[in-house]
């Protein structure tokens, strides 16, 4: 299983874990769709920017095995955007309970589709430039892919 099979399980485990979010900012109290995206954001074309907002990005940064036989770990990046228009400019509370959901779901169950788990630390920030009205935040994440078993018949 490669790290884009784990990428592609994240993307669809985030769906799910926030199909019920909504911001602190939503008078309306309707949940906006939060969008998963893979790597990157698309290529917005004209006035679609606010189209992918809410959204995380589910970013494959770097990985290594050890030694033969071993398992793969795979550092994830996850980044978070908001936009809130409330002139209190708390939309850091919203990136703060999505970087809270994700650290809970994945403190109470490690794995991740069938073959992947998740092995802390688990390190988050949230950005301090002044990007009203939008808001930032990250989680870098590891997580392991089943090894590749050595084939030699010699052994």
């Amino acid at each position: 299983m490669t790290p884009i099979f784990l990428q592609r399980s994240l993307v669809e485990e985030l769906k799910a874990l926030f199909v019920d979010f909504y911001s602190t900012d939503d008078i309306s109290k309707t949940p906006p769709k939060v969008n998963v995206y893979q790597q990157d954001l698309p290529i917005a074309l004209g006035s679609e920017e606010d189209e992918t907002v809410p959204y995380i990005i589910v970013r494959i940064d770097s990985g290594n095995i050890p030694e033969l036989n071993e398992q793969e770990r795979v550092e994830v990046i996850l980044v978070f955007c908001i936009k809130a228009n409330n002139e209190n400019r708390q939309g850091y509370l919203d990136v703060m309970n999505m970087i809270q959901r994700v650290k809970e779901r994945f403190f109470k169950n490690f794995s991740v589709g069938k073959y992947f788990y998740f092995e802390p630390p688990f390190e988050w920030a949230v950005q301090d430039e002044d990007t009203f009205p939008y808001f930032y935040g990250a989680v870098k994440m590891n997580f392991y892919c089943p090894g590749i078993m050595l084939e030699d018949p010699l052994l």
